[in-house]
């Protein structure tokens, strides 16, 4: 039985080859220095058993037992070091030894572990064994604990595909040349415990094979959208190349509107089979539904998607547009694909504008369209058309009130801002901006009446006296629409000041949960019906975030107090 020895301890060597010299049936072959060493005396003599020790120089005993395994395949390797320290046994073993022992090992058991790992048998040292047992608990707790992990993703997943918990928000896509909505892109919300981000379960839902499904079940929530949303807004649904290329979802099902749909493709990893995914979208294209290829930028596998797929949007990554006005890399490479977009008829949309300077910086740099925080969150979206008013000009009101809320200081100067954009529209009475202040007042933080300055005021009305608590149960716009109000104390006393109609608007913190109102009024009967309840909560949702920080800025900073007016 041929042995080769490698250990860097010279005495320790020398030891070595004495153990296995002083038994007739172990022929020892090289002795070596270091991994090298080692490595060529294995190729050349061919052993069958190599003692290797852990910490010899130029590699350990990891590289050589590596390097060992493709020069002489046949040789079992038993490692050998001064300790059972858990990573070096883990490494040996996983570099191919099949024995590990400590240093200090008696004679007659250095001779059974090589003879032991000559005929394949198994050798480990008690203190090496102590740690792997160890390991292979913890690997086995932890095995068990992802094992409890999947089954609940699972359950949780399956109850959503059953309906429960999926919802879909909107987010507005401008055209930032004409300052108006071109279209929406569809979001997946998930209200199921426990509470994580869309990209969170959908990654769960791909550890337990169910990611197509769960891809497809929003989908399915997101569809019907597109008979709600303006005739000139196009809807935009995710999808991943893989799912696209395999789904037979009936597109059909929304004709004739197809033309106003979008696909859009969100996954980084490579297409494996493009010819594939370019058929299934000639399928598609020819019911009118065209494409966007998502994170451009961000990395190759948006590119080949591009170069592959001839896509008709082309959507800058958030890599790109944060601080752009500040990179000079990011706006080389952003103009290079905006030049490139040109040149394929592709539309650019930047995604995750989050300040005005960024804005800036990509009309400068001749982007079309855009999205992002700054522009408008994401909201649920009921739809909204106004008889008498062009669908593009409600989009540009839109656009107007919510360039009024980023661009102002105060909340009083965003309530005067709305009231000079809407009253072009809307025979408006009163605007008013309130915000709870502990468990039964408000702040009502400003109102503007018609002929009148807009005012910073303080406490106000008992929530009692208000219809704040209603908003706050419903989550929903309501108002004097509503028949539930119609006889109610505010409805006394807006009709007792000729007030006719108005609506109050739930505004809501980062958490989501309803603090605040937006009130409108008119002395004009119906113009706060049901035809213009999906405008104005669109309004709500899209001006929101803004107002909160202004009002909650406002609160440390000195509010006189005056009377607040129902609205």
């Amino acid at each position: 039985m041929n042995v080769l020895l490698a250990d860097d301890d010279t005495d320790f060597r020398r030891l070595l080859s004495l153990i296995v010299d002083t038994d007739r049936s172990l022929t020892l072959v090289g002795a070596a220095a270091d991994a090298d060493e080692a490595v060529r005396l294995a190729n050349d003599t061919q052993p069958d058993v190599a003692l290797l020790d852990v910490g010899m120089p130029n590699g350990g005993g990891v590289k050589a037992a590596l390097e060992i395994r493709e020069v002489s395949p046949a040789t079992q390797i038993l490692a050998l070091s001064g300790s059972g320290e858990r990573e070096a046994v883990i490494r040996m073993l996983r570099a191919g030894a099949i024995a590990y022992l400590i240093k200090g090992a008696t004679p007659s058991e250095i001779v059974r572990a090589i003879k032991d790992a000559a005929s394949g048998k198994t050798t480990l040292a008690p203190e090496a064994a102590q740690e792997l047992v160890g390991v292979l608990r913890r690997h086995f707790v932890n095995a068990d604990r992802l094992e409890k992990q999947r089954a609940e993703d699972r359950e949780h997943i399956e109850s959503l595909l059953r309906g429960e918990g999926i919802a879909v928000v909107l987010q507005p896509i401008f055209n930032i040349v004409e300052e108006s909505i071109v279209g929406y892109e569809a979001l997946a919300r998930f209200v199921i415990e426990p509470r994580m981000g869309p990209d969170v379960w959908f990654q769960r839902a791909e550890g337990v094979g169910l990611r197509a499904e769960l891809e497809l079940a929003v989908l399915s929530r997101a569809l019907p959208l597109l008979a709600s949303i303006p005739e000139h807004h196009y809807l935009s649904v995710n999808l991943s190349p893989d799912v696209l290329a395999a789904t037979d979802t009936d597109f059909d099902s929304v004709a004739p509107a197809a033309n106003r749909l979008v696909i859009e493709l969100t996954e980084h990893a490579p297409v494996a089979d493009y010819p594939a995914l370019n058929r299934r979208l000639a399928e598609l294209r020819a019911h009118g539904l065209r494409l966007a290829v998502d994170d451009a930028g961000a990395g190759f596998a948006s590119l080949q998607h591009i170069l592959q797929l001839s896509p008709e949007y082309i959507k800058l990554d958030v890599s790109l547009t944060r601080h752009i006005d500040q990179d000079s890399p990011r706006r080389a490479l952003a103009s290079s694909l905006i030049t490139f977009a040109s040149q394929i008829n592709a539309t650019i949309v930047a995604e995750g504008v989050e300040t005005k300077e960024e804005l800036d910086a990509l009309r400068e740099l001749g982007v079309s369209c855009a999205q992002g925080f700054y522009l408008a969150r994401p909201a649920p979206f009921g739809g909204w058309t106004i008889p008498g008013v062009p669908p593009k000009r409600l989009s540009q009101l839109l656009w107007s009130v919510t360039d009024v809320a980023r661009r102002a200081r105060t909340c009083s100067e965003a309530v005067s801002g709305f009231a000079e954009t809407l009253s072009s529209e809307f025979p408006l009475w009163r605007i008013s901006v309130r915000m709870a202040s502990g468990r039964d007042q408000l702040v009502v933080a400003a109102a503007w009446t018609k002929g009148e300055s807009a005012l910073v005021s303080g406490i106000g009305m008992s929530v009692v006296a208000t219809s704040f608590p209603e908003v706050v149960r419903r989550d929903r716009p309501v108002g004097s629409a509503d028949p539930a109000f119609q006889m109610s104390f505010v409805e006394q006393l807006v009709r007792a000041e000729g007030i006719r109609s108005w609506i109050s608007i739930p505004l809501h913190d980062g958490n989501g949960s309803v603090i605040g109102l937006l009130s409108l009024s008119s002395k004009e009967p119906d113009i706060f019906g049901e035809a213009t309840l999906g405008f104005f909560a669109q309004l709500g949702y899209a001006v929101e975030s803004r107002l909160v920080g202004l009002v909650k800025g406002s609160e440390t900073s000195g509010i006189t107090s005056s009377n607040d007016h129902p609205d």
